[in-house]
């Protein structure tokens, strides 16, 4: 019990003792630290990580940091010349936020760069790179091309299918590997796969994807299906043949062979030509048939539904211009509907007419069905109370349930 009440009163005071921080002249509480604090000579437009540090206090709203004195003043009072690191040189600028993104000689034209600032630096004007060799700024045709081969000069000669590049990437497509998001940054100068080429783990060629070795249970496939490296992340299916999906691989697998289609109820893989019947199936006066129907399907009493855009089952819809008639189920024109209410005349003794039926209506048999809850077709149904008893059709009082005998 001492330890459960020093453990709450630690979890009080903490925040406490954070939040009563004493923070100086033009100084707010930052409750996620200092790092997109704006000292004097930023830019405006100065970078900030979305990352969140210790509490720690920082210049309000209209104040920068004076780094020779530490204190928070407004931007007219800032020293008129912040400390620059030295003076620059030949066709070199004094950057702001530092030297990071800085071309040197070899490096590719998209260079990636990291947003965010670091200390003022001297780098390169615009159309000049960096010479490691002299460590001056030159053209890109003045630069030295030795003394290190490794970074300038491309070896003798790549291999099939390959290409030589001074940033390479960390993440080379591999047979049997599943492509993953890589981190933006230049590996060291070497040949690499084609566009289009994976590399084979076994013998380290580049190959396209078909060439590559099937590995694991390829003869684990079902009917119209093949074994594939690198399938796509979103296989089509009768519900979505024109699916948007990043080109990338997903995991190694079964997926339907070329001219097929995964069924979305069987999941078989079938022809496309099979998820579209030639006929519409039952469908009547004024319906069509959809394998991709609306959940939300405009009625008499609510013509424009508002409804979120999602595939629902294969089924007969109105169609386009009709609405569905909830008293008989036809689909009419909105000019046809009518405002009386639905005819109960027809339903039998201890029945109602409802437009939205359930699909599992309690009868004598089956008194608690287990049901989802959907609309069925507009009908009469038993009356609350009543069941519907299966040997004559009629709704009756549960005590007049016909008995059944045991076996």
């Amino acid at each position: 019990m001492k330890l459960f009440l020093c453990l709450i009163l630690i979890s009080i005071v903490i925040p406490l003792t954070v939040n009563s921080q004493r923070c100086g002249r033009n100084e707010i509480l930052n409750s996620c630290g200092g790092r997109c604090e704006l000292n004097c000579g930023d830019p405006e437009s100065k970078p900030c990580p979305l990352v969140c540090d210790p509490p720690k206090c920082t210049c309000a709203t209209g104040y920068r940091r004076d780094l020779t004195t530490g204190r928070c003043v407004k931007p007219a009072k800032c020293p008129t010349r912040p400390t620059p690191p030295k003076r620059c040189g030949e066709n070199e600028i004094l950057d702001q936020c530092g030297g990071q993104c800085e071309l040197k000689c070899g490096d590719p034209e998209n260079k990636p760069c990291p947003s965010a600032c670091f200390p003022p630096e001297c780098t390169c004007a615009r159309g000049f790179r960096r010479d490691t060799v002299t460590g001056r700024c030159v053209r890109p045709a003045a630069c030295t091309l030795t003394p290190r081969p490794t970074t300038t000069q491309k070896p003798q000669k790549c291999g099939k299918n390959e290409i030589y590049t001074t940033c390479s990437s960390a993440c080379e497509p591999t047979c049997g590997v599943e492509d993953k998001v890589c981190p933006a940054k230049c590996g060291p100068p070497k040949c690499e796969c084609l566009s289009g080429y994976r590399r084979n783990p076994k013998n380290g060629q580049c190959v396209t994807q078909s060439q590559c070795p099937i590995t694991g249970n390829s003869l684990a496939c079902g009917i119209n299906e093949v074994s594939v490296q690198c399938p796509p992340r979103c296989e089509p299916t009768c519900n979505n043949l024109n699916t948007s999906c990043p080109a990338v691989c997903g995991k190694p697998g079964c997926v339907c062979a070329s001219g097929y289609v995964r069924a979305p109820i069987s999941g078989e893989c079938i022809k496309m030509s099979e998820c579209f019947p030639s006929t519409s199936p039952g469908c009547q006066k004024n319906e069509i048939f959809t394998t991709c129907s609306t959940p939300c399907e405009p009625t008499c009493k609510d013509p424009n539904p508002t409804c979120v855009r999602r595939c629902d089952e294969p089924k007969c819809q109105c169609s386009v211009g009709y609405v569905r008639n909830t008293k008989t189920g036809d689909c009419i024109l909105q000019s046809e509907c009518s405002t009386s209410q639905p005819d109960t005349k027809k339903c039998q003794n201890n029945e109602i007419f409802v437009t939205c039926s359930t699909l599992c209506e309690p009868s004598c048999d089956n008194r608690n069905p287990i049901c989802v809850k959907r609309c069925g077709e507009p009908k009469c149904q038993c009356l609350s109370g009543f069941y519907r008893n299966t040997n004559n059709g009629r709704c009756v009082d549960g005590r007049r349930c016909p008995l059944h005998k045991k076996k």
